[in-house]
């Protein structure tokens, strides 16, 4: 699980398409000399690359005015990316299915709603680790930066 808190989409400074992938980018780039994030990090995105790619993702209407899908895209695209600049070959699937209709997306929902309740009231994150995020993705935010978190099972 990937978890990125920002309000770069309530107060979008420039085209959304850029700020989601902007906000990827961000949580697995600028940590090349940093000798603690230097084999985490790249680790993290081909992990979350195995996991996302060919996968079908199921993704609320939470980025209007990206559609579901085009959120899968962007984010399978964005983790393909490798640091020479080119990807690696990937397929992004959309899961078309309601929450109600799959019982993997609704205890993703409860997961990440206890997640959501947490960042929100400043608790201890037991389950999740912060991932330091590299503002330079997200210069315009430098007011209310965004902050990174990540878990695997």
């Amino acid at each position: 699980m990937l978890v990125i808190k920002t309000n770069a989409f309530n107060d979008r400074r420039g085209q959304i398409e850029n700020i989601f992938t902007n906000l990827i980018e961000g949580c697995f780039s600028g940590y090349e000399s940093d000798p603690l994030q230097k084999d985490l990090r790249p680790s993290l995105k081909q992990k979350f690359f195995r996991v996302t790619n060919g996968v079908q993702i199921h993704c609320d209407s939470d980025f209007t005015p990206l559609t579901p899908g085009k959120v899968v895209r962007l984010l399978v695209q964005t983790i393909a990316k490798q640091n020479s600049g080119h990807f690696e070959s990937f397929t992004p699937l959309f899961a078309n299915l309601h929450s109600h209709e799959s019982k993997p997306i609704q205890i993703a929902d409860i997961v990440a709603g206890m997640v959501k309740t947490k960042l929100e009231n400043r608790e201890a994150q037991e389950v999740v680790k912060p991932l330091p995020f590299d503002l330079r993705k997200m210069k315009k935010y430098s007011d209310n930066p965004p902050k990174a978190y990540f878990w695997f099972a």
